[in-house]
């Protein structure tokens, strides 16, 4: 049962993979706070009721999805899907996809403060995506076990957007979080910083190998109930994971006690707002806008 709910694999302390094409890139937080990667050889796989090939492996058991064809090369992997779309199954999310196959599991042996985690909000001129769109502050909190860092950045101490986006990755990237957290940053904030960065000639480079933000191609939908649902593209940022509270409010949210899911209220209504100081913050912003 154990290894049922942790997989089988015993490796601890992970905190984010990624699969490449015949390998796995693993991310191991240790206990000083520092990043340990390494690689191990993976394979992309695909279930079905009769063989696929003569590699095809017969599984335990009489179920539907008897067979197995384990395959090296992702682009291979998805021709073969693709041939074989109606009678096989398999889990497209190459992160699923290979946590399943080597029996892994996030964060086996941590405890909640033992993941590094940055959190971020921003302040835009505009909701949509138009010319006059712009981010004019994101601040940010980050905490990695017992260290709390605060840091604001603001549009109006730099020479342009673009170096203002590139100061805050750099330092994204500095303070290398495992996790990303924010309210609403899917269908919010990551897009719509992404939008003004590529606008104003920049990308967003927070992956843990400097590569950029990128979005599904697809459209996802997160469901609140049988009649409403929100949809968003998924957010890929290499080497971490992004969490986003407003989907999990909606979740914890069973009884409908929350007036609102905008964080402002959900804060309220659980009696956890603090008094702060926030005139430079108005100021800075005053002197933006």
């Amino acid at each position: 049962m154990v290894d049922l709910i942790f997989g089988k694999d015993k490796t601890e302390r992970i905190v984010s993979v990624e699969g490449l094409d015949d390998k796995l890139h693993i991310f191991i937080e240790n206990e000083d706070g520092s990043i340990e990667e390494k690689f191990r050889d993976n394979k992309y796989w695909l279930l079905s009721m009769h063989p696929l090939g003569p590699k095809s492996r017969r599984l335990e058991g009489d179920l539907h999805y008897r067979y197995i064809s384990e395959i090296g090369d992702y682009n291979k992997y998805r021709e073969i899907k693709k041939r074989n779309y109606y009678w096989t199954y398999s889990v497209t999310d190459k992160k699923e996809s290979s946590l399943i196959y080597n029996g892994m599991s996030y964060f086996k042996g941590m405890k909640l403060e033992d993941v590094s985690v940055l959190s971020f909000d921003i302040e835009a001129l505009t909701l949509e995506h138009t010319d006059d769109a712009k981010v004019v502050l994101i601040s940010n909190t980050y905490r990695n076990k017992n260290k709390v860092i605060k840091k604001l950045f603001a549009y109006s101490d730099y020479k342009g957007e673009i170096d203002f986006f590139n100061a805050w990755c750099d330092w994204v990237r500095e303070m290398n979080p495992s996790v990303i957290l924010g309210h609403n940053i899917n269908t919010y904030d990551l897009p719509y910083m992404d939008f003004c960065a590529k606008k104003a000639g920049t990308r967003l480079l927070l992956g843990r190998n400097e590569s950029e933000i990128e979005f599904s191609d697809y459209e996802s939908k997160f469901r609140k109930d049988g009649s409403q649902s929100y949809p968003y593209r998924k957010v890929r940022i290499y080497g971490r994971e992004v969490i986003d509270t407003f989907f999990l409010a909606i979740k914890y949210d069973v009884g409908r006690k929350y007036i609102s899911y905008g964080l402002k209220n959900i804060i309220k209504q659980e009696e956890l707002e603090k008094k702060t100081d926030n005139i430079m913050m108005q100021v800075k912003l005053r002197i933006t806008i």
